[in-house]
């Protein structure tokens, strides 16, 4: 007998993130439901139906689908989970024969298999196997985009792991875009940064998106509140290409931009008088100054959770000044070497700046300097209403709005185009930003 429950029950189990696998046999009545209930009730009932299939022919179960790393022009790792130990294989190519192969060093039950040799801005296609039974089907990625191509989109968002309807939604509408990567601005899951929250609360809203688009996270500080980071850090192979070899923070080009992505939890950045110290800092002012010579690199960005400009709970409240010392620590290097836009979360709403330069709105004429566009994109699908009676336009602020959402940007040479969609689908906010000099 078919398991019937009424709209009013669908929408407080989702509102919830109960589910589970009860969704696998539940059949809804839909009819007073709008298409945005129904795609979030599939979009559920689909990862969680798929979470029981994932056994091969030896009995193998794949508790982690497979999810991209370190993409760059010429390699790419794709990292998976089963449960227990198996010698991992990825067979992938240019097309579906799939002709050429990679395996993991060693039979483990953690698997992280680097893809070499590969062509830049090409699509490939992969299958994973567990001693030697295929454990998916065919999935796609592409490569990194080179220098020489000069439009690439992406998205940011943050403060997004609850696992709830909230979530998914907003996975849904990321799914509508074209992007070539993600940006994410910390707060990566809730309540904490335990091992076990990562599955339900990242690795299963995202599936869809991320075995064949890279995520490139940042730390923010419920990220930290367990084991000091060790879930993310064990979860993300970012690349730790800095004095420290520390995957906290890093660097990364694509196509034409430079993107950077910092621990804005580290202490030191929010003192002016001790900020020279840190090895964090000193490695971001090298970064900054190997892109100001470097003629192949012509958008800059930097992503990281703590907002130095934000009208929300922590920027107007609670953390106003301790916020507001990252505007004399932290950026003025940024302004110094045109850094274009700044993607935060921490607090759990949209908001846009005007161009700020030397802590006022810069001129708009001339792209190169007008200062410095702040982003605070800290809607990914944690609950927003506890926030919405504390937002405060400040003086720096375009437009601002309590809602879910996520941020798309488009970059076509010297033309940013940057929009914000709601959890709906629907544009709150839309700004450009021209270079003449590309």
């Amino acid at each position: 007998m078919e398991n019937r429950v009424t709209r009013r029950e669908f929408l407080e189990k989702i509102g919830r993130g109960g589910l589970g696998l009860y969704l696998s046999t539940l059949t809804v009545s839909l009819t007073s439901c709008t298409q945005a209930e129904k795609r979030t009730f599939s979009s559920f009932q689909e990862v969680y139906r798929s979470s029981s299939k994932n056994l091969s022919k030896n009995g193998l179960e794949l508790l982690r689908y497979p999810y991209l790393q370190c993409p760059t022009t010429s390699s790419v790792k794709i990292a998976w989970k089963t449960k227990g130990s198996c010698k991992g294989e990825i067979r992938y190519g240019p097309t579906q024969d799939l002709e050429q192969m990679a395996n993991g060093l060693s039979p483990t039950d953690s698997h992280l298999v680097t893809l070499p040799d590969l062509q830049p801005d090409t699509q490939y296609y992969y299958q994973i196997f567990g001693d030697g039974a295929p454990l998916t089907e065919m999935e796609t990625f592409k490569t990194a985009k080179p220098c020489s191509s000069k439009s690439f989109s992406f998205i940011a968002f943050g403060d997004s792991g609850s696992g709830n309807s909230d979530q998914y939604r907003v996975a849904e509408v990321m799914k509508s875009l074209n992007f070539d990567l993600a940006i994410l601005t910390g707060d990566i899951v809730y309540p904490n940064g335990d091992a076990e929250y990562y599955e339900p609360n990242y690795f299963r809203p995202y599936r869809d998106l991320i075995k064949k688009v890279p995520f490139f996270p940042s730390l923010g500080n419920h990220d930290l509140d367990s084991g000091n980071g060790k879930g993310y850090l064990d979860a993300f192979d970012v690349p730790a290409n800095n004095p420290q070899n520390s995957k906290r923070y890093y660097a990364f080009r694509y196509a034409h931009a430079l993107l950077i992505a910092l621990d804005s939890n580290e202490k030191l950045l929010y003192k002016p008088d001790q900020i020279q110290g840190s090895p964090q800092y000193i490695w971001l002012v090298r970064e900054l100054q190997k892109a100001e010579n470097d003629p192949d690199i012509h958008w800059r960005f930097v992503f990281f959770h703590h907002p130095p400009y934000s009208g929300g709970y922590h920027g107007q409240g609670s953390q106003k000044e301790w916020l507001a010392q990252l505007r004399k620590t932290l950026i003025p290097v940024l302004e110094k070497y045109r850094v274009d836009m700044v993607f935060n979360g921490h607090d759990h709403h949209y908001e846009r700046s005007y161009p700020i330069r030397d802590g006022s709105i810069a001129d708009h004429q001339d792209a190169h300097t007008q200062g410095i566009t702040y982003i605070v994109t800290g809607g990914g699908g944690r609950g927003n209403n506890f926030w919405r009676s504390r937002l405060k336009k400040g003086p720096w602020c375009a437009y601002m709005e309590d809602t879910f959402h996520v941020t798309h940007v488009e970059i076509d040479r010297g033309l940013l185009t940057l929009k914000a969609m709601n959890d709906r689908g629907e544009i709150i906010d839309k700004t450009t930003i021209q270079k003449s000099t590309i």
